[in-house]
């Protein structure tokens, strides 16, 4: 395989931030970019965090219009906190059906009744005009209805996803609670986690059915364990097309095999026209049949997911990443593992195995590389099967240590083939600039449609990067789905120097990044 050049190059010096979630907020007919910038500090307190959201617009992003908010933004509920990290999470969907998407915020180091790293979350709806702090709601263990009491170091929010669970035309929303104590028996399981799911109403999410779910409440013979991390990671696909969403959680902290230390599962919570939880709900691990995996301590299975239809049966298929996997020797190279839906949900039978240095798989194993820490799904050649982006922040590129790569696999009707890949990073002609040691290109991707023209559009954090001097200020790439070879074309640099972006760059905010899994440092 090959770099690709980009077809077509547009250069703009700056431009504004990018969470990781694409959503239509003012109805319009284009996705819009919430970007994350946890590390902000607020009135003082470090760490606290903010997000901000850029428009859609029929040339793709613009700073036109941006919002900016943080927990000292008039009508956003709770007040900032240091290490709050405002923005870690965030998760976009239509939770009162008026035909705009929401967003919610996840806090998951926010003090909550005294009780640091309790956690909590924010809803703000959706307007013509954007994301509204009218009628914001604040979510946490502290709320009335939401079951279970906060407890110090749960981290509420520290993953949030957003799908129609039950089939009523609301969005519903999950989140992860991965540092949770669970009391089992006379056990105490730390860090064992739990996921919580508040459904959508016509008013908007409310908690009249949450049900925590953990590994031993939800499926069958299984059980919960210290330090699975239920919940650190969440994604949503119909996996079995029945119309009804279903929630893949990770939990990378698990251990299986002789007690070998984080190899990491998945549990895959099927939706009913009830909510999630269903007869057919399963683990996965490395060693489940038809994946037969060797489980290696460390290997973080389930620490990223990606849901979309790569084959284009009408039913999504899954892709869990193994960023810490050893291949040939080569120390936390990583992997990623693609399980395929049909009408029977997640099957293994027909498991592809994805990483660097595979016969016609551009790139060799690099150590480090933690190929699969990050994972997005999207149709960007406009084909109708989805497509899928791999993060690989670690990666040497051009024997510069860190730089990092992103490698997209095209859908087809085979699913993900490895012989039809491309890989993209600074090296590649029209990505504007050069490699640089801990910039950390691909800590972060989005997809989404900016400019609606039918093809999903990729968005790309480059966290390490210095902005105006200011060292890991943090910028954000946007390439553009396009229906040739390259599959992306047409590139923007977006920072908090920006243009119309609000706020500005500052030392180690490291703008746009999505936080990877914390018992993994990079």
């Amino acid at each position: 395989m090959r770099h690709f050049a980009l077809s077509t190059v547009l250069l703009v010096s700056s431009v504004a931030r990018v969470s990781f979630a694409a959503s239509d907020f003012d109805g319009d007919g284009r996705d819009d970019l919430v970007i994350p910038t946890v590390n902000e500090e607020v009135n003082g307190l470090v760490k606290a965090g903010a997000v901000s959201i850029l428009f859609g617009s029929g040339s793709g992003i613009t700073a036109t219009g941006d919002q900016y908010f943080d927990h000292a933004t008039p009508g956003v509920a709770g007040s900032p906190k240091a290490f709050a990290a405002f923005g870690k999470a965030t998760a976009t969907g239509d939770f009162n059906g008026d035909g705009r998407d929401d967003l919610a915020v996840g806090s998951p180091g926010m003090n909550v009744s005294g009780l640091p790293g309790a956690g909590s979350v924010n809803v703000m709806y959706g307007t013509p005009n954007g994301l509204s702090v009218i009628g914001d709601q604040w979510w946490h263990r502290d709320v009335a209805g939401v079951a279970r009491d906060p407890g110090a170091s749960d981290e509420f929010g520290d993953a949030l996803a957003a799908g129609d669970f039950d089939g009523d035309g609301f969005d519903d929303l999950a989140v992860g609670v991965p540092g949770e104590l669970l009391e089992v028996g006379a056990e105490d399981l730390w860090n064992a986690g739990t996921v919580h799911v508040f459904y959508g109403s016509p008013q908007g999410l409310t908690a009249n059915r949450d049900k925590p779910y953990s590994l031993v409440n939800s499926v069958a013979s299984a059980t919960s364990e210290p330090l699975d991390r239920f919940g650190r990671s969440l994604i949503v696909g119909d996996f079995n097309s029945d119309g009804r969403d279903d929630l893949a959680i990770g939990l990378p902290g698990r251990s299986f095999e002789d007690e070998v230390m984080g190899v990491g599962g998945v549990a895959i919570l099927y939706g009913t026209s009830s909510g999630l939880g269903s007869p057919n709900d399963i683990v996965l691990k490395q060693t489940s049949a038809g994946i037969d995996e060797e489980s290696e301590e460390g290997d973080r299975f389930g620490a990223a997911l990606a849901a979309g239809d790569f084959d284009g049966d009408g039913a999504d298929d899954l892709a869990i990443g193994v960023p810490n996997e050893d291949l040939d020797g080569v120390q936390q190279a990583g992997q990623v593992v693609i399980v395929y839906g049909g009408e029977s949900g997640i099957s293994t039978a027909d498991t592809m195995l994805l990483h660097q240095g595979l016969d016609e798989v551009d790139g060799e194993l690099g150590v480090h590389a933690q190929f699969g820490r990050y994972l997005v799904a999207g149709d960007f050649d406009g084909d109708g099967r989805d497509d899928l982006a791999v993060g690989a922040s670690g990666a040497t590129i051009a024997n510069v240590e860190k730089a990092g790569s992103v490698t997209i696999f095209r859908g087809s009707n085979a699913g993900l083939p490895s012989s039809n890949d491309s890989v993209y990073s600074r090296v590649t002609p029209g990505v504007p600039g050069a490699p640089k040691a801990n910039e950390r290109f691909g800590a972060g991707l989005l997809a989404g449609d900016f400019d609606g023209d039918g093809r999903m559009d990729l968005a790309i954090s480059v966290p390490g990067a210095t902005v105006s001097g200011d060292a890991a200020a943090g910028l954000v790439m946007v390439l553009y789905g396009s229906a040739s070879s390259a599959i992306l074309g047409g590139a923007e640099t977006w920072s908090q120097n920006s243009p119309g972006v609000q706020d500005a760059p500052a030392p180690g905010e490291e703008f746009g990044a999505r936080p990877g899994t914390p018992i993994d440092p990079e």
